[in-house]
């Protein structure tokens, strides 16, 4: 029996050849850090219960550690700014013989605190809010990246609707809507991503105007029913995104 080769599109033949082992190598990721200014660094911890580890998910984790450290050493840093003021004024007092016999037991035991004097300046706090900068970058990366594969898929979507409604496909328009929604609810549950984000920045304005950087302020995320407000809003953020990459690459 004859045999007839026919030719199919390129389209249809890309989509028919074997993936490349490349292509479906799952990348390493990378294990962020955060170098503490009073001293040791923290590191993303991987959650296998969660999946196989990507560098968002680590980013994430690491979220959750710094948040209440970061609550927990404002405070701290605040007395540690106000002792090196205080040793000035205890040595510049009379001599009377009281103090004489408090003064130096007072100054021997801040010599132990001198280097912990220096954690509220800006030569030991930069390391620590470049690293935040960069756990905000990654953050905003997996962020940006996350919403611009749903607003593409919500174009497809809405291609496949209009051209399923001219054909008068009921069945394939009632399955695209059903598509569309989830998309949405998957856009709106992306939006949320934006809060762990601002926490961060709220919790790290003390320790950024230590090593002056400006505060940063993240813009109000669109509704996920309007598309085009989000991709105003993606646009935003990715300025954001590039503006914070040349801030932390002048840092140590």
């Amino acid at each position: 029996m004859p045999t007839i080769d026919v030719k199919l599109p390129k389209a249809i033949r890309d989509q028919l050849e074997m993936p490349r082992c490349v292509d479906l190598k799952i990348p390493k990721p990378k294990i962020p850090q955060i170098r503490l200014p009073t001293g040791g660094s923290i590191k993303g911890i991987t959650d296998l219960t969660k999946g196989i580890p990507s560098d968002c998910s680590l980013n994430f984790n690491l979220v959750l550690q710094l948040a209440p450290i970061m609550a927990s050493i404002e405070c701290l840093v605040k007395v540690l700014a106000l002792i090196g003021p205080l040793i000035e004024v205890i040595k510049a007092l009379p001599d009377p013989i009281k103090i004489a016999e408090t003064v130096p037991k007072f100054l021997e035991a801040a010599k132990a605190l001198a280097p912990c004097l220096l954690v509220p300046t800006p030569l030991v706090m930069l390391p620590f809010v470049a690293d935040i900068l960069r756990l905000i970058i990654a953050l905003l990366r997996c962020l940006i990246q996350q919403v611009k594969s749903i607003v593409d898929l919500i174009g497809r979507l809405e291609l496949k609707m209009a051209a399923a409604q001219s054909q008068g496909n009921s069945e394939l328009m009632a399955s695209l809507a059903c598509a569309r929604e989830n998309a949405d609810a998957a856009m709106a549950n992306a939006m949320v991503g934006i809060e762990p984000i601002k926490i961060i920045l709220e919790l790290a304005d003390p320790f950024f105007g230590i090593a002056g950087v400006d505060p940063i302020k993240i813009p109000a995320m669109a509704g996920a029913d309007d598309l085009e407000k989000v991709k105003s809003t993606l646009a935003t953020l990715e300025d954001l995104l590039a503006s914070l990459q040349l801030i932390a690459d002048a840092l140590p």
